[in-house]
């Protein structure tokens, strides 16, 4: 039980990364779209090289039809938040962090088991046999996002401060720092153009809610 209670959260902060990595991604392509009628290459083809990383569904963007051509990148994306078969995919993920809960029930209050029921909901719209556009696969992640924020939320008010908090807590922040870390060394390795570089810093700083703050700073 408290190595579950581990790998709980560990599974649930590596969707809510993972979800608002790509909920960004899709805003940042649909913004150079619209901005400048193409996307820039350097910075789109680093941020999509990063998912991967973090998701670990290689070879997906580092894939060599990629590497001159990434015009459409849509179908890879929609790919990796649907397709519950694709290890490290956000469907994938979700399955984990649902067979997880289930073995610490006893664990969980009755709120805390409405939002995961809310979750569950997810992965129903996500996997549903009629096809649905990236945009709204987007929408579905943005609700996911929010329903993971208040699993963190209802499970850190109702639970009881011991070892088994603990442990939850210990697995969330192992994974985020584990992300974190591979997602700034996939971004941050090679040289491009300072304002492809400034672009790019400014995505890892907004998707780790510390734009404000490096802003308030610098």
């Amino acid at each position: 039980s408290a190595e579950n209670m581990f790998w709980l959260g560990r599974y649930a902060e590596r969707t809510l990364v993972c979800t608002r990595t790509l909920i960004n991604l899709i805003n940042t392509l649909n913004a150079q779209t619209i901005s400048t009628g193409t996307h820039k290459d350097l910075q789109i083809r680093t941020l999509l090289a990063s998912i991967t990383h973090i998701t670990m569904t290689y070879p997906g963007f580092l894939d060599e039809k990629y590497q001159d051509n990434i015009s459409n990148p849509f179908e890879e994306l929609s790919d990796l938040i649907s397709n519950p078969n694709k290890m490290g995919s956000i469907a994938y993920n979700l399955y984990s962090l649902l067979r997880t809960v289930s073995t610490v029930r006893e664990r969980l209050t009755i709120g805390t088991w409405k939002i995961v029921d809310l979750i569950q909901n997810i992965i129903d719209e996500l996997t549903k046999k009629n096809s649905i556009t990236i945009y709204e696969q987007q929408r579905i992640l943005e609700k996911l996002h929010t329903r993971l924020f208040t699993f963190y939320g209802i499970v850190n008010e109702t639970m009881s401060k011991e070892y088994s908090l603990q442990l939850l807590e210990l697995g969330k922040l192992l994974e985020r720092c584990m992300l974190m870390i591979g997602q700034i060394r996939s971004c941050v390795n090679m040289k491009s153009e300072e304002q492809s570089e400034h672009e790019i810093l400014e995505f890892l700083l907004y998707n780790y809610h510390s734009l404000i703050s490096y802003r308030s700073k610098y």
